[in-house]
């Protein structure tokens, strides 16, 4: 992921989940040959319940910074995203 990285495009995501949340960040990075879709739950106690594309590949990376017990929850395309923490879909 690092080359990539380097020469990312940051794409806004659906606006309309980020506008009902202000707590809720989402966004894509753009890479040549890749797309990641990043989520980012920052309310401290709400969790943040939505449909995902159905075009990902795979969860890169997670992180729970209130309690890293906590875990998502995914359920096909629908993802449980605990306060304090952010999620890294591979697209």
């Amino acid at each position: 992921m690092g080359s990539m990285m380097k020469h990312a495009t940051y794409e806004p995501y659906d606006r309309t989940l980020t506008v009902k949340n202000r707590s809720f960040y989402a966004y894509n990075l753009v890479g040549e040959d890749k797309k990641y879709t990043i989520f980012t739950n920052l309310s401290n106690s709400e969790d943040f319940e939505f449909d995902i594309p159905s075009n990902f590949t795979g969860v890169l990376g997670y992180v729970n910074a209130k309690d890293y017990s906590v875990q998502y929850k995914l359920d096909g395309n629908h993802l449980v995203l605990p306060s304090y923490s952010t999620i890294i879909l591979e697209n």
